[in-house]
């Protein structure tokens, strides 16, 4: 409803373990940078308004969206695979919904397709 998710493509082999580490190397290194915006902070309280980065997410019996589904909640917004130039302080996540991503769909195409071809290879991280 509210949330980003980032997937990043990854060709067959890696581990759930490098993936994990992969991702945790990342939300660490935004959250460092920008600590007055980000955390990795799980708790509410401590999060003080701060964007939650959840590496986390990545683990079995975790659940998510997928893609282009439709949300149970008022208005039937559709969860949406977004470009960057998207994600800015003007994303109304609203304005995605059961009406509007079909016409969407016809006009940029399947904006997740390349997710399911990746072949990318992760770099090692040593903490």
């Amino acid at each position: 409803k509210r949330g980003l998710h980032v997937f990043v493509p990854l060709g067959p082999g890696h581990t759930h373990d490098q993936a994990l580490s992969f991702a945790q190397a990342v939300t660490g290194a935004i959250a460092a940078r920008f600590p007055d915006q980000a955390t990795t902070e799980r708790s509410l309280n401590r999060r003080r308004g701060r964007l939650y980065l959840d590496a986390f997410q990545n683990g079995r019996l975790k659940t998510m969206v997928a893609p282009y589904s439709i949300r149970p909640v008022e208005g039937a917004p559709v969860s949406t695979p977004l470009e960057w130039d998207e994600v800015d302080d003007h994303l109304d996540p609203g304005k995605f919904n059961i009406r509007t991503v079909p016409g969407r769909l016809r006009e940029r195409g399947d904006l997740f397709a390349p997710a399911l071809a990746g072949k990318q290879r992760l770099p090692e991280f040593k903490p």
